[in-house]
């Protein structure tokens, strides 16, 4: 079913294992490639796994966990 494709998706996102949730979505558009929904939902994907690698990149350059105003602006 979609909702229970999306929502194994969403766990896997919450887990951060963006491969796998988008592995999932496309296979199911390709089941279903008349659902509206897929294209959004992977560019979703996309955009909060970049969102995540910048985030981490931030925490790693911070100096024990104080950034710099521009750093902190960027986490923000």
């Amino acid at each position: 079913s979609p909702e229970a494709n999306f929502r194994l998706a969403e766990v896997y996102m919450r887990s951060l294992q963006f491969d796998k949730a988008m592995d999932i979505i496309k296979e199911f558009g390709e089941m279903d490639p008349a659902n509206t929904k897929v294209e959004a939902f992977t560019n979703r994907i996309a955009h909060i796994k970049d969102l995540n690698q910048n985030i981490q990149k931030l925490e790693k350059e911070s100096t024990n966990g104080k950034f710099t105003t521009d750093q902190a602006l960027k986490l923000s």
